[in-house]
């Protein structure tokens, strides 16, 4: 859970101080590429001194993270949480300039699930955008939340941004 441990953090420990990585591949080349990857995928951002290769494969685990998150958002109506709280100027402030929504800016579910939405600013690959508008996943998530008028402009909001990034890539 968020509180307690950090499931990058603690998946890289399992792997390599426990060795679990030989039962997986033996190659040590790859090492640092599946330890950054891993150790990243749950981060607010990746660390520009990483490798090229490593900072490719760090992004790729990340999109694969997030659409895994907006699969289960989409497909479980009670993964949505929703609150009658205001969503917080910063939140909002960021989610219409596009950026990642930080956690620590979270003061309630209004506002985590702009969070969660909030995730498509930082997809990487137009493989994603394709994804989550062929799966129509923002769409069955919006079904799933009780409130619509208050997170239509949301919604509406990031079918659009997916939208332009399919028609400009």
């Amino acid at each position: 859970d968020l509180k307690s441990v950090d499931h990058g953090d603690l998946a890289v420990l399992r792997l390599f101080n426990d060795n679990e990585i030989v039962d997986y591949t033996k190659k040590h080349e790859y090492y640092d590429i599946i330890s950054d990857a891993i150790r990243y995928h749950n981060k607010y951002d990746v660390p520009s001194n990483l490798s090229d290769k490593s900072k490719l494969f760090c992004n790729l685990v990340r999109d694969a993270d997030k659409l895994d998150i907006f699969y289960l958002f989409g497909i479980n109506q009670f993964f949505v949480k929703e609150d009658d709280l205001e969503i917080s100027e910063k939140i909002k402030n960021d989610f219409f300039s596009n950026k990642l929504l930080n956690r620590k800016d979270v003061n309630n579910a209004s506002d985590n699930l702009l969070l969660m939405l909030g995730m498509v600013f930082d997809l990487n690959f137009d493989y994603s955008f394709k994804y989550l508008y062929d799966m129509k996943l923002i769409d069955k998530i919006f079904v799933n939340i009780k409130n619509k008028d208050k997170y239509r402009v949301y919604f509406d909001y990031v079918n659009k941004y997916i939208l332009d990034k399919i028609n400009n890539n």
